[in-house]
C-alpha cells in the first residue's frame, strides 16, 4: 500500500476470532528507515546480478542499488522499537530513497516488496511492524478480551497474543 492507501477488511485471520487489518501509511518512514532482510549484501547482489542478466524482474536490483547496510547497533539506534524485537541473525538495510518527509522518494519505481508492505496479501500475522506509530493495525477481537477499542499495533514476536510465527 502506499501513501493513503487504505486497508480495511478481513485478511484471513483464521484461528479463533476475526481478525482485521485497517489503516493506511501514515508516511512516518520507519519501514524504509531500517529494513530486515535474512539475505546479506553479497546474496543480494549476486541475485540482483542473474535476474538482471536472465531479465527477470526482481526486488533485489532495486535493494543492490539503494538499500544500504546497517549493523545492529546503527540500526538499534535509529529504531530499537523495532529491532529489537528481531532475531539476531538478521541483516538490517536503511533504503536511501525515504525522503525526509517519510515519502517515498522511488514511489512509482518502488520494489513488490514495498508495495505490498505489510502484509502482502497473506493473512494477518506476527509481524513485528517498524514503528509503535505505523498506520497500520490490527483488529483481533478474540485476543482483545472485550477490551473497548480491539485496534491495536501488532505485538512483539514471542508474545502470547502474536498468533502464527512470523512468515520469512
Amino acid at each position: 500500500m502506499g501513501v493513503g492507501g487504505t486497508v480495511v477488511g478481513n485478511r484471513g485471520g483464521g484461528g479463533g476470532g476475526m481478525t482485521d487489518a485497517v489503516g493506511e501509511c501514515n508516511a512516518c518512514g520507519a519501514c524504509c528507515r531500517v529494513l530486515m532482510l535474512q539475505r546479506s549484501p553479497d546474496e543480494i547482489r549476486a541475485m540482483a546480478a542473474v535476474t538482471s542478466v536472465l531479465g527477470i524482474p526482481s526486488d533485489m536490483t532495486f535493494a543492490a542499488a539503494h538499500w544500504r547496510l546497517l549493523s545492529r547497533e546503527e540500526a538499534e539506534h535509529r529504531n530499537p522499537f523495532y529491532v529489537n524485537r528481531l532475531p539476531a541473525e538478521v541483516f538490517f538495510y536503511s533504503c536511501d530513497r525515504v525522503g525526509a518527509d517519510g515519502k517515498c522518494q522511488a514511489y512509482e519505481d518502488r520494489p513488490l516488496v514495498c508495495r505490498g508492505y505489510p502484509w502482502y496479501d497473506q493473512p494477518v500475522r506476527n509481524l513485528p511492524l517498524p514503528h509503535p506509530e505505523c498506520g497500520y493495525q490490527i483488529d483481533i477481537q478474540a485476543a482483545c478480551g472485550g477490551c473497548a477499542t480491539g485496534r491495536k499495533n501488532l505485538p512483539p514476536a514471542g508474545d502470547p497474543e502474536a498468533g502464527a510465527d512470523r512468515a520469512g
